[in-house]
């Protein structure tokens, strides 16, 4: 009797070991590579692609590199038009003067052309800031923004150049830098005074220097200020005037758009910014389609119903948690339908089992367990579609468009066509709305939830046919009352005589349901094209996965086992037996342990951040990147391990009454260790002979104890 041939692979973060057994000849044939895991070393989660750094400093020099030659064009521009000198002497004295100055003087008087071309040097090269995205209220409240900080920022600059009736950008900072400026004075306390016999002043920067958002002006603030020193130069008269033609200034800003530019000009010129749809993927249920938007209304169901379908709730008195039943489920789908972001509290709410709800009966909140309580940090997905499109058109009436499969889908498609950040697009989309008989205001209610719409580059991983046809079986439970997740979803499709295809209205093929079964396409032109260029290859290439740990694991493990069917003249194995890390493999429990111990780890920190480090820092808080809260945090936390004092500078002390000894050292605070203010933290074994970066190896001191204990060990 037979027993066959199996191959056994061990597969690591970093090796695979495998192995070739051929029971009937009783014969071992073992195999071990060893690759780099494509990540940094990390102790928390999964480090960053190592190529990341290199990939960042490349997009800032490609940055910098345009903006250097957009500079150079415009110098090279006005030298031509007689705006700047062309000898090196009269351009050094040029670029002495303060150009802040010049922008003021401008309003009133009548500047040099080549004064007014330092001004419009200066203006191209802080020509403000462009591309923010406008702030979303939800519920009264501004939504989280990375871009709040310059917005709020820009918003105060307006309000105290209305405040001081300053006309432009420029003329507020100059006044500031005016008032800021400080006298210098001599040995004797008096104040110097140069050859003019004019005060000389020290001046402090104003702007951004500590990082506190001062004084920001966007795209739009400096393109007004160039218009207005246009014109008022022109007014004034002189030689200046004669060189500020129309062709000049079109060249400096043509606010014209075409494929490439959505503003041209050599001041104020700015690419227009693009996602290559082709780079996001195709599906793998239908591969000829692409995988749908966030904000499509299919997808934007989708992700609602099958967070719902997931919803699992222990009762009081009861071990198991069970489905949601038709009412509760359609309650909680209809309830995130209505907001735009969620919470667990909001879940609560629509099934009935929050604290007012339950106010006047005999439970509690603690009776009622969810499932997904389990992981805080996810929020509940909601229907973007039905909060900002559906729900404005059905109190506008528009029942009728939301009902049509046509209808909806041409307007479904005229919201993911036009872009919210092109100004043009509104009109078009407007002009759209129009033929689909759409009343003023429901047009208009379509636009203000359209300026919302989600990134178009944020996507599922199924396109739209693949979600129409899976919709039906997730919407309705099954006869035992189980709401089907996705995966039973198209197993369900695959095994139903009567499934149509939502695109072709026909039943689905057989490699279609197959698809569908098995979650696995057929080989895309990539893998086609390999397996015709190299025929006596075995196996295609990989799939390109994002994870660079399972993507080298995955050609590490191709690569044995097409060694092995090399060796053994295309002989494929009766078995294929994987363990895989240890990490990969843990018992529930000691998942579930870890997962509560870094929960409070998270809610340690959350809690010190809110009490100790926001009060220190105060209004300055906001303005904190991400990394110096974890630091702060990080000394707020060995500051409290440590009982507020220093470990490097400990001192024994002698207790004469109870003649015990003990240890005494320089105290610090919870809000010293907050702001960091004269303290480091330090490696106790030094990291340079260690490597060890852990909390269990770090302390909290004084920089001047640091100091004395250099690169050396405790013991040494």
């Amino acid at each position: 009797m037979k027993r066959g041939v199996t191959i056994g692979l061990d597969i690591g973060s970093n090796s695979v070991g495998s192995a070739w057994v051929d029971e009937d000849k009783h014969e071992i044939e073992v195999g071990c590579s060893v690759f780099p895991a494509g990540v940094e070393d990390s102790d928390k989660g999964r480090g960053a692609p190592k190529n990341q750094d290199r990939r960042q400093k490349r997009s800032a020099r490609r940055s910098i590199a345009r903006r250097s030659q957009r500079k150079r064009n415009l110098r090279k521009f006005l030298i031509e038009v007689g705006l700047l000198p062309r000898d090196r002497e009269s351009a050094e004295t040029l670029f002495r003067q303060d150009p802040w100055q010049l922008r003021r003087i401008a309003l009133t008087e009548s500047l040099t052309p080549h004064q007014f071309g330092r001004v419009l040097l200066h203006l191209a090269q802080r020509r403000g800031a462009a591309g923010l995205r406008p702030v979303v209220e939800e519920d009264g409240k501004s939504a989280n923004d990375s871009d709040g900080p310059i917005k709020e920022a820009i918003d105060e600059t307006r309000e105290k150049m209305l405040a001081r009736g300053c006309h432009t950008f420029g003329q507020l900072i100059a006044d500031i830098a005016e008032e800021q400026a400080v006298n210098i004075n001599d040995r004797d306390g008096e104040p110097k005074r140069n050859a003019n016999g004019h005060v000389v002043k020290y001046q402090n920067k104003i702007r951004n220097s500590t990082g506190e958002f001062l004084y920001h002006a966007d795209r739009e603030m400096i393109r007004d200020e160039f218009h207005i020193l246009w014109e008022k130069q022109k007014e004034l008269g002189g030689d200046l005037a004669n060189l500020l033609t129309d062709e000049v200034r079109l060249a400096l800003d043509d606010p014209t758009r075409d494929e490439t530019w959505r503003h041209r000009g050599l001041m104020f010129g700015q690419r227009k910014t693009y996602w290559d749809v082709g780079t996001l993927g195709r599906c793998d249920l239908e591969p000829s389609d692409r995988v749908a938007p966030v904000a499509d209304c299919y997808a934007s169901r989708f992700r609602v119903i099958e967070y719902v379908n997931n919803i699992r709730i222990q009762r009081p008195g009861e071990t198991e948690f069970e489905p949601l039943s038709q009412d509760e489920h359609a309650a909680v789908v209809d309830k995130l339908g209505k907001q735009k972001t969620a919470t667990i509290s909001t879940v609560r709410q629509a099934l009935k089992i929050d604290k007012k709800s339950l106010k006047k009966s005999n439970f509690s909140t603690d009776d009622f367990v969810l499932n997904l309580e389990r992981d805080e940090q996810r929020l509940p997905n909601t229907d973007w579609f039905a909060c900002a499109i559906a729900s404005p058109l059905q109190k506008e009436g528009h029942t009728g468009l939301l009902s049509s499969t046509v209808q909806l889908a041409k307007l479904n498609k005229a919201i993911l066509r036009f872009d919210p950040a092109e100004p043009d697009d509104e009109a078009r989309l407007r002009n759209k709305l129009v033929h689909l008989k759409l009343s003023q205001k429901g047009i208009d209610a379509v636009i203000e939830g359209w300026r919302t719409r989600p990134k178009l580059e944020n996507r599922l991983k199924l396109s739209r046919r693949a979600i129409r046809n899976l919709l039906p079986y997730m919407e309705q439970p099954d006869s035992d009352g189980h709401w089907r997740t996705q995966i039973e979803a198209r197993c369900a499709y695959a095994d139903d005589e009567h499934a149509m295809d939502s695109a072709t209205g026909k039943p689905p093929t057989d490699e279609q349901r197959k698809r569908y079964r098995l979650g696995r396409g057929r080989l895309n032109s990539a893998s086609r094209h390999y397996l015709k260029k190299h025929p006596e290859e075995y196996l295609p290439l990989p799939p390109v996965l994002s994870n660079p740990v399972v993507r080298k694991a995955i050609y590490e493990v191709r690569r044995h086992i097409v060694a092995y069917l090399k060796k053994h003249d295309g002989r494929r194995p009766d078995r294929i037996v994987i363990e895989f890390a240890w990490e990969a493999t843990k018992p529930a429990i000691v998942n579930d342990r870890m997962l509560a111990r870094n929960r409070n780890r998270d809610q340690i920190r959350r809690q010190i951040r809110e009490s100790i480090i926001r009060p220190a820092w105060g209004a300055k808080f906001d303005s904190l990147t991400t990394n110096q809260i974890k630091a702060a945090e990080t000394r707020v936390l060995l500051c409290l391990q440590q009982r507020g004092v220093c470990a490097y500078s400990l001192e024994s002390v002698l207790d004469d009454e109870n003649g015990m000894c003990g240890y005494s050292g320089r105290s610090i605070t919870p809000r010293q260790a907050a702001l960091g203010t004269n303290l480091e933290v330090d490696h106790i074994v030094p990291y340079s002979r260690c490597g060890d970066n852990s909390m269990n190896n770090k302390v909290l001191c004084y920089i001047d104890s640091n100091r004395e204990k250099g690169n050396r060990t405790l013991r040494e």
